[in-house]
């Protein structure tokens, strides 16, 4: 199925995009601040709206998740990436994953997120939206980025292109 039977023209705006050698298909999202992460609904005229929401509706049964959970607020763009995996994965049979990139102690937010907080904030999320071990969320990971832990490593004159942080 192509892109634009499945969500409305505009589509979604990924942090990164990526295929590694062996063909895999890698999406990207990525955030500093948890607010970020709250967006109660789709800005879609009306006669979109109504495809993203069947489009939701798909994606969550192909999760798996709980049926009652709510998929259109306030965690919509999570749950709008999560349909995008279900369209590549799933519709169109790609071999295809998404990755939550949080970091941690970003000095640019006016709150920093510690990476306590980004754990708690992922296992909420999780919940919330009804998620359950499932052939599709087995596709999807959260790693936490410690720009602390970075910076600390160029300050100190390690090199940090050298150093993988701690996950």
């Amino acid at each position: 199925m192509p892109l634009h039977e499945f969500w409305p023209k505009s589509g979604p705006r990924w942090d990164g995009l990526a295929r590694a050698r062996d063909g895999k298909l890698i999406l990207i999202e990525a955030k500093a601040h948890i607010e970020e992460a709250v967006d109660y609904r789709s800005k879609a005229a009306a006669n979109a709206l109504a495809r993203i929401e069947k489009r939701l509706d798909e994606a969550k049964a192909a999760f798996r998740a709980n049926p009652d959970a709510p998929w259109h607020s306030p965690l919509y763009q999570m749950a709008n990436r999560l349909a995008h995996l279900y369209f590549l994965a799933e519709i169109n049979k790609k071999d295809a994953y998404l990755v939550f990139v949080n970091f941690a102690n970003a000095a640019d937010v006016e709150i920093p997120v510690a990476r306590e907080e980004w754990k708690g904030a992922t296992r909420l999320a999780h919940k919330f939206l009804g998620l359950k071990d499932s052939r599709l969320s087995r596709r999807v990971t959260s790693i936490i980025i410690d720009l602390k832990e970075i910076i600390g490593q160029q300050s100190a004159g390690g090199d940090a292109r050298n150093r993988a942080p701690q996950l």
